[in-house]
């Protein structure tokens, strides 16, 4: 299984279409929908997201990435964070997102952030996580993140 891990690596370093979920592409930006539900349902908006080059490893790749959002910005914090595929054994690879971000608008939207933003940010990195490993695993491995997930191959972990 150990090819596995290295056709997951290679979707992931060969560019965002490999791996982004509905990319929309331009000469000056790659753009993608966040989403995430919410009590109030689900919200969406799109963000411009940026990638560092990939730090390769035997067993990991470390992708450096940021995104911002391209309208609501005074209310949108950026995140900047990195997406880390490794091999954690057994034919297995696990993929996470660990990120960080500041809240826009000082002590209000710390407040904000506090109450409800906070729990938006985390579902937003869930629901991308899981939409960027059906992407890497349907490109790189012909199959749908709930086969890998269900065989055991593949673990998603959430930070942010």
């Amino acid at each position: 299984m150990i090819g596995e891990f290295n056709q997951l690596r290679a979707a992931l370093t060969g560019g965002p279409s490999n791996w982004v979920p509905g990319p929309q592409e331009s000469e000056t930006a790659t753009v993608v929908e966040l989403s995430a539900d919410t009590p109030l349902g689900r919200l969406s908006h799109y963000a411009r997201l940026e990638m560092g080059p990939p730090e390769l490893g035997e067993e990991q790749v470390i992708l450096p990435i940021s995104w911002e959002a391209l309208e609501g910005e005074a209310f949108l914090p950026t995140l900047y964070g990195e997406l880390r595929l490794q091999r954690v054994g057994d034919g297995r690879s696990q993929l996470e997102l660990r990120g960080f971000y500041a809240p826009p608008m000082g002590v209000i939207g710390q407040a904000a952030d506090a109450v409800v933003m906070n729990a938006v940010a985390k579902a937003t990195v869930e629901d991308f996580i899981q939409r960027v490993a059906g992407v890497l695993s349907r490109n790189a491995l012909g199959r749908s993140v709930d086969e890998q997930v269900m065989a055991g191959r593949l673990t998603l972990d959430r930070e942010s």
